[in-house]
C-alpha cells in the first residue's frame, strides 16, 4: 500500500507547523486517505488506480485541500486534555474510539491483555450476581415472600452454644398460643416413604408440616388432601406433602 504518511507530510512541509501537530494531522489525513484507497480497491479499482483517486483528494478545490490551505492562516489550537469532552456526544465517541484503536493496534498485546482481563472481570462479575441473585436477591416462590421468616432457637450445652436447637410441637404450641409478632406459624421435617403400586416400591423424599404451615406460605397442595378443620393442634396434624 501507498506510503501515506510520508505522502502527506511532503504536502505539509511548507506550513511549518509543530512537530506535535503535524504529527496529528498527517496521522489523520492518511487514515482517511487509507480508507479511500481501500473503498477503491473494493470498488474494483487497480491498486495504481486508486492510489491516483485517494491523492485527487489534494486538488485545488477539493475539501481536503481547503482545509489545509486554511492551516497557514489558523492559530494553534487550544491545549486537549485527553479525554476532556468538547461537548459533542458523537463527535467526542467517534473521536475516543478512533483513538483507542490506533492505540490497539499500535500496541496489539497490550489491548489483547486488556481485552481478556476485561473479559474476566465480566465474567466473573457475572457469575458471582447471578448467585448472589439466586439466593440473596431473588424472592422465594412464595405469595409475599418478604414476610416469610425462620424462627430459631439456640441454647448453651457445657460452653457451647448451639443455634440450630430444634423446635418441637409443644414450643410451637406456646408460641401459637402467645405469639403476636407473627400471622401464623408452622413446622415442618424432611422425611422419606416407600410408595407401592404394581411392581417394586419406590424410595421418596417427604415433608411432614403442621396444618398451619401451607397458610403460613399461602399456598395450596397440588395434590393429595386437604387438612380438615380439626386438624388445629400443632402436635396432631401432621400430614405427607
Amino acid at each position: 500500500m501507498h506510503d501515506w504518511h510520508s505522502e502527506v507530510r511532503a504536502r505539509l512541509a511548507h506550513l511549518r507547523l509543530k512537530p506535535e501537530r503535524e504529527a496529528d494531522i498527517v496521522d489523520e489525513i492518511s487514515q482517511h486517505l487509507a480508507e479511500r484507497y481501500r473503498e477503491a480497491i473494493s470498488a474494483g479499482a487497480s491498486p495504481d488506480e486508486a492510489t491516483r483517486l485517494a491523492l485527487a483528494q489534494f486538488r485545488a478545490g477539493n475539501v481536503l485541500a481547503q482545509r489545509i490551505a486554511a492551516l497557514k492562516q489558523a492559530h494553534a489550537p487550544p491545549t486537549v486534555t485527553a479525554g476532556a469532552s468538547t461537548g459533542r456526544l458523537f463527535t467526542d465517541l467517534r473521536q475516543d474510539l478512533r483513538y483507542a484503536l490506533r492505540a490497539f493496534a499500535k500496541q496489539p498485546g497490550f489491548a489483547a491483555t486488556a481485552v481478556l482481563i476485561l473479559a474476566l472481570g465480566i465474567g466473573a462479575t457475572t457469575a458471582i450476581f447471578s448467585v448472589v441473585n439466586g439466593v440473596l436477591i431473588k424472592p422465594l416462590p412464595y405469595p409475599e415472600s418478604d414476610a416469610v421468616v425462620t424462627v430459631t432457637h439456640s441454647a448453651v450445652f457445657g460452653n457451647v452454644r448451639g443455634d440450630r436447637f430444634p423446635f418441637s410441637p409443644q414450643m410451637l404450641e406456646i408460641y401459637a398460643a402467645n405469639g403476636q409478632a407473627f400471622d401464623e406459624l408452622g413446622m415442618y421435617r424432611f422425611g422419606q416413604a416407600a410408595v407401592t403400586e404394581i411392581g417394586d416400591a419406590e424410595q421418596l423424599r417427604t415433608l411432614v408440616a403442621t396444618a398451619s404451615t401451607l397458610r403460613a406460605l399461602n399456598v395450596q397442595p397440588a395434590l393429595g388432601r386437604w387438612f380438615s378443620p380439626d386438624d388445629d393442634q400443632p402436635a396432631a396434624a401432621e400430614t405427607v406433602i
